[in-house]
Order: C-alpha cells, then structure tokens, then sequence
C-alpha cells in the first residue's frame, strides 16, 4: 500500500535530517503511489516531479491531469502543484535539506530546472551543463 512507503520514506527523511525528497525519476514516483498504466491511462506520471517532507508530499503536475487521482483519494486537490507554480514553491525551500532520488541524480547535477509559459508550449525546462545534446523544447537531454 501507498501509504506504508509514504511513511519509510518520511522515517528515512528523519533518520537523515533532511527537510525534503525530490523525485524525478517517473518510475519511482508510480511505484511510490501505485500507480499503474492501466490504472490511469492517460498517465501523468511521465511528465511529472513528486517533492515531500516529513507531513505531506507534492505532486508537480496540472490539476487536470491528476484529476484522477484526487478522485481516488490518493493525493488531494491542494497538493498538486502546477508547474507554473514550481518556482515560487521552491523558492520557499531555500536553506532546505533536499534529498535527490539516485537514478536522476547524476543526470541532474548542476542543473537548473525552470518552468516555461513561452511560445513552444508550457512545461519544465532544464539547463543542464552536462548535456551533451538537447532537444528544442528543453524538456529532454543526453549526458
């Protein structure tokens, strides 16, 4: 059940005095809230980044596309945070311990995440200085 590894992560997050885990990886995130593809199948899941604390945790998503989800009771309305909105979130954090999940870590080292309401669309851009290629939209890289 969900909430049981909800709860191991929040003990893992006090034994190691830290204030948050941010998770990147997709398939960490489904795994973590047993989520499946036919549970949902216009998934959220692959566009998405989850952060919690020792209280809550906090889905990176459009309302809309977790809608399902709130449905379901397994995360609520006001923790769902748009995209547009993760700056201001974050910025909140500052002088926060932050946990990284493993696997995102090294792609993700020095990387500046940054949300983009431009003329290419809405949606997470990064600026990784390890990249050694990117696509257009900003949103996928190779190291």
């Amino acid at each position: 059940n969900y909430k049981n590894k909800i709860t191991k992560i929040r003990k893992y997050l006090n034994k190691n005095k830290s204030d948050y885990l941010f998770i990147t990886a997709p398939e960490n995130i489904a795994w973590l809230l047993n989520i499946r593809g036919h549970d949902h199948p216009n998934s959220p899941i692959p566009n998405c980044q989850l952060i919690m604390n020792d209280k809550s945790f906090y889905l990176i998503s459009s309302k809309d596309k977790v809608s399902k989800l709130i449905n379901e009771k397994k995360i609520k309305s006001d923790q769902v945070i748009e995209p547009k909105n993760f700056n201001k979130f974050i910025s909140n954090l500052k002088g926060k311990k932050i946990i990284v999940d493993k696997k995102s870590l090294f792609y993700i080292l020095g990387t500046e995440l940054d949300f983009s309401d431009g003329l290419n669309g809405k949606g997470f851009q990064f600026k990784n200085p390890n990249a050694t290629r990117t696509c257009g939209c900003g949103e996928s890289f190779s190291v």
